[in-house]
């Protein structure tokens, strides 16, 4: 009797605390629903705000799933706006690498990167291949 009371309550102290641990998602999906009819409205500045809004609150509560994904959103939403130097994004995302000691989202940054890297590169790559050989280089400036 005493261990079937005991595992009703082992149980229902499980279920509540996974109730509770979704709530936050719930607030989180409500934005992201918010952001995405603000794109599909062609409204990229006020999305870019939102999104913008919602990594200040990502970066408060710590969660970096969604960090990562306001980031993307971010990125996207930064090309759609103004054309931001390939320097500037990457360092923002190197930043966020430093910033991060969980291996799935250092990899996850290094993709970022590597993909701003392959798009430079498909966008300029007549110019990188005709060009002539440069003395002196800095590893700095792409």
């Amino acid at each position: 009797m005493l261990v079937k009371k005991l595992i009703i309550g082992i149980g229902c102290l499980l279920v509540s605390g996974w109730l509770f641990a979704q709530a936050p998602t719930l607030e989180y999906n409500k934005q992201w629903k918010e952001i995405d009819s603000l794109i599909n409205l062609n409204l990229t500045k006020s999305a870019l705000a939102k999104v913008k809004q919602l990594e200040a609150q990502t970066i408060q509560s710590g969660n970096q799933v969604q960090q990562l994904k306001t980031l993307v959103y971010q990125l996207k939403l930064e090309d759609r706006v103004s054309e931001t130097d390939i320097n500037q994004r990457v360092k923002v995302l190197e930043t966020k690498l430093d910033g991060t000691k969980d291996s799935v989202f250092r990899s996850m940054y290094h993709l970022l990167i590597a993909k701003e890297f392959q798009a430079f590169f498909n966008l300029n790559r007549s110019k990188i291949y005709n060009r002539a050989v440069s003395k002196s280089t800095n590893k700095k400036d792409i």
